[in-house]
This record gives structure tokens, C-alpha cells and sequence, in this order.
């Protein structure tokens, strides 16, 4: 089996902040968005996106929805993708489901890994 190496969340936040080309408004009291990046690895790049997209108002009923997926430009079998995240506490109970598990299985989830992130302004962003 593969290794595959810990993906630092530090390093993925930087990557999703500069994606998003975002204008921090420092007044504002609340200044980060929380988002849920997640990393798997997958039997068949197709049939789990089909599945992602199929699932989309079971992750909007939870407080989820899709922003950026990616696909490992040295992995084939490897994807990413950023949810963005209304309430933690929904998602965490969401994702703790047989109904969440299940779908993760039909749509060829191999393994995989998430970290829960929050942005805040920085001027190196």
C-alpha cells in the first residue's frame, strides 16, 4: 500500500486563501470562514465525482456544499476538495452518519483525511 505523506493544513489554507483572491475587511468583528478540506483517494476519479455531485443537497441539508475540487496533478486516484461549512457541530454529526459512510463507499473512497479550517487576515495572503 501507498504512503501518503500528511497533508499540512497550514499549507492548504494558504493555497485556498490565494485561490480565492479575497479582500479581508479588517472592521469586521468575525473575520474567518470555516471550510472543511478534504483528501482522498479513490478506485475511479469519474464515478466519485459523479457521486459527489449526486449528493450535493445531502451535503447542503448538513451545512456543506462544494466550492473547489481538485484532482493530484502526480496522482490520478488522488482528489481534494474544499466544503464550505455553515455550522461545525451539523457537519461533524452529518459526517458521523452510516448514511455519510455509506456514500463515501458507493462513490469508491479509498481513504481519506479532512481538516476543519478557519481564515483570518493576514498580509502575507
Amino acid at each position: 500500500m501507498t504512503e501518503w505523506p500528511p497533508l499540512d493544513p497550514f499549507v492548504a489554507a494558504a493555497a485556498y486563501r490565494s485561490l480565492r483572491r479575497v479582500e479581508w475587511d479588517d472592521s469586521e468583528e468575525e473575520n474567518g470562514t470555516m471550510v472543511l478540506l478534504v483528501r482522498n483517494r479513490v478506485k475511479d476519479i469519474d464515478h466519485w465525482k459523479k457521486v459527489l455531485d449526486e449528493q450535493e443537497a445531502a451535503g447542503l441539508a448538513a451545512g456543506l456544499s462544494v466550492k473547489y475540487v481538485w484532482r493530484s496533478a502526480d496522482k490520478a486516484d488522488e482528489v481534494f476538495f474544499i466544503l464550505g461549512v455553515e455550522d461545525r457541530a451539523k457537519a461533524e454529526a452529518y459526517m458521523a452518519t452510516p448514511e455519510a459512510a455509506a456514500v463515501g463507499e458507493e462513490a469508491g473512497a479509498l481513504e481519506g483525511e479532512f481538516w476543519f479550517l478557519e481564515e483570518f487576515p493576514s498580509k502575507h495572503a
